[in-house]
């Protein structure tokens, strides 16, 4: 159950994987969940295969680009819900705020020290590339960066799409085949590995677990100017809320197509970029959700019917015409 080669990449080709390591490190960076999640899933199957245990290590700096109270309180909030995901599994949690700048410097060398691989997030924007890219050169064993950005994967583009009409004929072109690649959508249920007797004392010692039940915003080097949204809450569990209250509540999805771009009155956006952009909502789940309602409404309106199925990690869709 790997994620599929064409979300899979090498970082260092260099580097090889350390057959004396007694576990496997998920970096997670991006996809800050642990559902229909395939860096997850991907680093549960090479952990199992490798027959060591997991460790899923989730850092924040406070260095980054627009760090603030807004920032930082939304990652831990997703942090905390990737925690109590992980509370009753076998994998290591480790999570880690930076509580000054460069104070983090060091933890990936020193838990790859002792991984068998690591596995990170795909992304192609803000400061991660060259970040994955500056971690697999230091560490001393394979990194593998798997793409759970979206529905199409970016090994497949042909160029860069300059205009929106341009990636909506690429898509079109293959999104059939991209439905047929399926995350699963709790890989914790499926994908069990070893239980890990304890982390290294280098790595507790040096960057101590962060408590995120006593976290304040305040106590770090942000800004502080820009302050976190209480009505907009970060984590997995807040992103899934979103979508069961626009998609199945209302007739937002109806009116999406009217009224997505008013100015003016009731707004019928999804607003889920905030869940989007920091991977606490998965794109996948989004079209899983949505092809479901839009099965049901269609279906009521006895045009036609689509039929959208998860059975082991697979699906099927399939439409035809109610004549």
């Amino acid at each position: 159950m790997h994620a599929p080669d064409s979300r899979v990449r090498v970082v260092d080709a260099a580097k090889s994987l350390n057959s004396e390591g007694r576990y496997v490190v998920y970096w997670m960076n991006a996809q800050r969940r642990t559902r229909w999640n395939f860096g997850l899933q991907h680093a549960l199957a090479r952990a199992i295969e490798l027959e060591v245990p997991l460790v899923v290590v989730e850092a924040l700096s406070c260095s980054y680009r627009w760090a603030s109270d807004r920032m930082h309180t939304f990652a831990v909030e997703g942090m905390r819900d990737v925690r109590d995901a992980l509370a009753s599994t076998a994998v290591t949690y480790h999570p880690y705020v930076e509580p000054e700048e460069n104070a983090g410097r060091g933890l990936h060398e020193a838990l790859a020290a002792d991984a068998c691989l690591y596995v990170t997030d795909e992304w192609p924007c803000f400061h991660l590339p060259q970040w994955v890219a500056k971690v697999a050169k230091k560490i001393d064993v394979r990194c593998e960066a798997v793409d759970s950005c979206g529905i199409i994967p970016l090994s497949w583009a042909e160029k860069a799409y300059s205009r929106a009409v341009d990636f909506r004929r690429h898509m079109q072109k293959r999104v059939h085949e991209a439905l047929q690649e399926v995350p699963l959508s709790d890989p914790l249920d499926v994908l069990k590995p070893e239980r890990l007797d304890g982390l290294p004392a280098k790595v507790t010692s040096g960057w101590p677990a962060t408590n995120l039940d006593r976290f304040d915003a305040g106590d770090y080097p942000i800004d502080h100017s820009v302050p976190a949204v209480e009505s907009k809450p970060g984590g997995e569990e807040a992103g899934r809320a979103r979508i069961q209250s626009w998609v199945f509540e209302g007739d937002h999805l109806r009116r999406y197509k009217e009224t997505r771009n008013g100015l003016i009155g009731a707004s019928y956006s999804s607003k889920f970029s905030p869940w989007l952009a920091l991977g606490c909502l998965s794109p996948r789940r989004v079209a899983e959700q949505t092809l479901a309602y839009e099965g049901q409404r269609v279906s009521n309106d006895s045009t036609y019917w689509l039929r959208f199925e998860l059975s082991g990690g697979s699906t099927s869709a399939s439409t035809c015409s109610s004549t």
